[in-house]
């Protein structure tokens, strides 16, 4: 009888540290966080829901935020954006964009961008050149006026341009909006 309530406690006490040890060892998802685990048995990619066991001498995790970054885009005095004609101008654009919410650009996004994507500003500086030298590739082909009579032409191949730029960091842009032109 003595046998039994001690096989009983130590088989207790065994499946309580496993909880304890699994619990630790579990890393849930999100809903704007998404997560790769890379190592052991390859990468593999957990958003929304569900989440990843995560062995500390075998794997790495990376966490991807999916939430939208906003960028405001001055183009001002030191970095003068010029059009076609050859007339300098003064900007202020603001773009939206995030990780694409699919399992191949979230692991483009962890494997170029790594943890960045948790913090905006970190983000921004990385990302601005990139923004800055789309809106000047496009706004070399118009004139100041092209712009004002057809701005939805005009910002829709930004949209274009700049989409190219970051869909190899796992980005998309959401939106791009003009706020000052001069």
């Amino acid at each position: 009888m003595f046998h039994v309530i001690i096989g009983l406690g130590l088989t207790v006490l065994v499946l309580v540290s496993m909880g304890f040890t699994m619990r630790r060892l579990y890393v849930p998802a999100s809903m704007g966080m998404a997560l790769v685990r890379e190592g052991y048995n390859g990468e593999q990619v957990r958003m929304h829901s569900g989440g990843v066991l995560v062995l500390p001498a075998l794997h790495e995790l990376i966490r991807v935020n999916l939430k939208q970054h906003k960028l405001l885009l001055f183009c001002d005095t030191d970095n003068l954006i010029v059009f076609r004609d050859g007339h300098p101008s003064t900007f202020e654009i603001e773009f939206s964009y995030r990780v694409e919410q699919r399992p191949d650009a979230i692991l483009l996004a962890a494997r170029n961008l790594g943890n960045i994507t948790q913090d905006t500003n970190e983000l921004n500086d990385f990302i601005e050149s990139r923004f800055l030298h789309g809106v000047r590739a496009v706004t070399g082909r118009f004139t100041q006026d092209e712009i004002m009579q057809d701005v939805n032409k005009y910002i829709k191949e930004i949209r274009v341009k700049i989409d190219d730029y970051i869909h190899v960091f796992g980005l998309e842009l959401e939106s791009c909006e003009i706020i000052a032109v001069n």
